[in-house]
């Protein structure tokens, strides 16, 4: 076993024990042994953010992201940092990245609208969840952040809206199961939306 599968073994052992200061020593021999280890980087990322150490998380992230610009941990780790940093057009920005990366991720369709919500940028963020829609079909945590949007903005309606066409596709897709009828498409109802 070579010294960078032992410090890494032993690293996230460390980090899965809770213990982030002394995995953070084992996970630093493994990133020293290979820079572009992305679960070395990761958890290592992690233990430094729990011990408080922002900077040099900050530090390895953005070097990680630059040896792997389209890893999904690794870009939404970064979008994190940012966001906590409040450069949240940067976080929005990753997130974009991390959605075509991973479209099936739901965490990271709902965290990217609660940006843009923040921003007050409601029809990008109901486009963000509708996008997710398209991947994952009307799961209740992207249809509750869509009525979200539009009770914000005190449109009571048009959530009701969203409400109901969920239910109806809900029941037509019910009777095509039952009777072996071909309708007009799973998700065609979100295209109602917009």
């Amino acid at each position: 076993m070579t010294m960078h599968r032992s410090a890494l073994e032993h690293g996230s052992d460390r980090y899965e024990a809770g213990d982030f200061d002394t995995a953070a020593d084992f996970l630093q021999l493994a990133l020293n042994s290979d820079r572009e280890n992305v679960a070395a980087r990761v958890k290592l990322v992690t233990c430094l953010r729990y011990t408080d150490r922002e900077s040099e998380a900050t530090e390895l992230a953005i070097e990680g992201l630059s040896f792997h610009p389209g890893d999904f941990e690794i870009v939404t780790l970064v979008a994190q940092i940012y966001e906590k940093q409040h450069r949240i057009a940067e976080a929005v920005d990753l997130l974009d990245r991390a959605a075509r990366i991973k479209p099936t991720s739901i965490a990271t369709a709902t965290h990217r609208a609660d940006l843009l919500v923040g921003l007050g940028l409601m029809d990008e963020a109901r486009l963000a969840l509708l996008e997710s829609v398209t991947h994952n079909g009307p799961r209740p945590e992207l249809i509750s952040s869509l009525c979200d949007t539009w009770i914000i903005e005190h449109n009571y309606g048009q959530a009701r809206n969203v409400l109901t066409l969920c239910r109806d596709q809900d029941l037509e897709d019910g009777k095509r199961v039952h009777s072996g009828v071909r309708g007009r498409g799973p998700l065609s109802w979100v295209f109602a939306l917009v």
